[in-house]
C-alpha cells in the first residue's frame, strides 16, 4: 500500500513539474516573438499597413510623392496617420498657376499597397482652384476591398468649396503644408444568400400545405361524372324495362 501511494505522488509530481513547463515554454516563445495559434490572429490585426499618396499638377506633370499613410487595420472605417512632404517653391507655383487657369490637381495610390513592384494605379482630381480656396485642407478617402487592394479613391476639400474652376481675377495665395484627413474605408462583405435552405423551406411548407388541406372539393365536384352515367343508365333501364313489361301484358289478354 506504501509502495502505490509512493508511486502515486511520484506521478503527480511530475505531471505539475511538465504543465509548470509548458506554461513557461509558451509564455517565452510569445515575448521572443515566436508565433503561436494565440498570437497569430492579433500578430495579423496589429501589423502596420503603409499606402504611398502621389500627386500631380496638371495632366502633363509627372507624379511625385506627397505622402506616405500609415494604419493598422483594414476592418471598417480607420483614420491613419500621414506624413506629408511640404510644398517647394515650384510646386506652389503650379498650384497657383493651375488654380488661375482652371488646371486640375491629382493623387494616385497603387492597387496593391503591399506590392512595392506594383504598377498599376487608382487616381482622382480636383479642381486647383477648389484646393487653393481651402488653403489644401482637404479629406482623403480610400475604398480597400479588406484584401489590401485599393478599389476606389476620393478627393474633397474641407470645407467643400463652390464647384469653380478657375480663380480668375481673384488674388491666389497658396500654403506650403497640406492639411489633410486620411480615411482608409474597407468594405465589409454582404451576405451570401442560403439558397438550399429557402427551398427546402419552400418544399417542406408545400408538403405541410398537402397533408393539411388534402382534398377540399365537395362530393358533387368529385363524383359527378359518376352520379350523371349511373342517372343515365336508369332512365334508359327504365325506359326500355318499362315498354317491354308493357307489351308482354297486352300480348296476354287476346289468348285469356
Amino acid at each position: 500500500m506504501r509502495l502505490l501511494r509512493a508511486t502515486g505522488l511520484l506521478f503527480l509530481l511530475c505531471a505539475l513539474r511538465w504543465s509548470h513547463g509548458a506554461k513557461k515554454e509558451k509564455a517565452e516563445r510569445i515575448k521572443g516573438g515566436v508565433q503561436t495559434p494565440e498570437n497569430a490572429t492579433a500578430s495579423a490585426e496589429s501589423a502596420v499597413q503603409t499606402l504611398d499618396i502621389e500627386h500631380a499638377f496638371g495632366f502633363d506633370d509627372q507624379f511625385t510623392l506627397r505622402g506616405v499613410a500609415t494604419f493598422r487595420s483594414l476592418k471598417g472605417t480607420t483614420a491613419a496617420s500621414l506624413l506629408q512632404n511640404p510644398l517647394n517653391s515650384a510646386q506652389v507655383a503650379s498650384m497657383q498657376s493651375l488654380a488661375l487657369n482652371g488646371g486640375i490637381y491629382l493623387i494616385r495610390v497603387k492597387t496593391k499597397m503591399s506590392d512595392e513592384q506594383e504598377q498599376n494605379y487608382v487616381s482622382t482630381f480636383i479642381s486647383a482652384c477648389a484646393m487653393v480656396g481651402a488653403q489644401l485642407s482637404d479629406v482623403i478617402t480610400v475604398a480597400t476591398n479588406g484584401q489590401g487592394n485599393v478599389i476606389g479613391l476620393l478627393l474633397v476639400t474641407h470645407p467643400l468649396m463652390p464647384h469653380v474652376l478657375n480663380c480668375k481675377g481673384l488674388e491666389v495665395t497658396v500654403p506650403h503644408k497640406f492639411n489633410t484627413t486620411l480615411l482608409i474605408n474597407s468594405g465589409a462583405p454582404g451576405p451570401v444568400p442560403d439558397v438550399q435552405n429557402y427551398l427546402q423551406k419552400l418544399e417542406k411548407e408545400e408538403k405541410e400545405r398537402q397533408d393539411m388541406g388534402g382534398d377540399n372539393r365537395t362530393f358533387l365536384q368529385k363524383y359527378w361524372m359518376y352520379i350523371i352515367v349511373g342517372f343515365f343508365v336508369y332512365v334508359m333501364l327504365q325506359t326500355f324495362g318499362g315498354g317491354a313489361g308493357g307489351g308482354g301484358e297486352g300480348g296476354g289478354g287476346p289468348a285469356a
